[in-house]
């Protein structure tokens, strides 16, 4: 990836800007960005990135997810391809659901 294809980058979002920006949020140095998306000033952010540093070797893929706010979470796990598309497909299939219930993005349901 180029340095021009790493600057900022907003889009807009419900909430506010998705951002994808070079360098690590956490300040990590052991993972390279394949993709991400942060609030404005980085109250929460999730990244995929690529790692060497994983303690299972095939474990290559690095997915972060922090969130800042009172309830917020602080996840960082190491996947190998086959977690990565298993999780994709849960969460595809959650989302699916939601749709095919009627319910939008911002419905919580009771």
């Amino acid at each position: 990836m180029t340095d021009d294809l790493r600057r900022v980058v907003a889009l807009p979002i419900h909430d506010g800007a998705v951002r994808s920006i070079a360098g690590c949020p956490r300040g990590r140095t052991d993972c390279t960005a394949l993709g991400r998306y942060a609030s404005p000033e980085y109250e929460s952010f999730m990244c995929c990135g690529e790692t060497d540093a994983a303690p299972v070797a095939t474990d290559h893929l690095r997915l972060c997810i922090k969130a800042q706010h009172a309830h917020g979470v602080d996840i960082m796990v190491n996947l190998d391809e086959r977690d990565a598309v298993h999780s994709a497909a849960v969460l595809l299939a959650g989302l699916s659901y939601r749709g095919s219930v009627g319910l939008t993005p911002m419905e919580v349901p009771q």
